[in-house]
């Protein structure tokens, strides 16, 4: 998983929605969860995540 220890939330976002797409394009739905749970740890609200978590179900 990609480390995002930075204080910029925005930065650690976007590295785990990089993280999520590319284990969307392997079909791997475990490390897809796993990536957009962490995301909406970070914001409840993030709608990309919801939107990954939504593929991680249906996967």
């Amino acid at each position: 998983m990609t480390d995002v220890r930075s204080h910029d939330p925005r930065a650690q976002i976007d590295a785990l929605i990089r993280e999520a797409r590319q284990a969307r394009e392997r079909s791997d739905a475990a490390a897809l969860a796993a990536a957009a749970d962490a995301v909406l740890r970070i914001n409840p609200r993030e709608p990309r995540a919801l939107v990954f978590k939504g593929d991680a179900f249906s996967a």
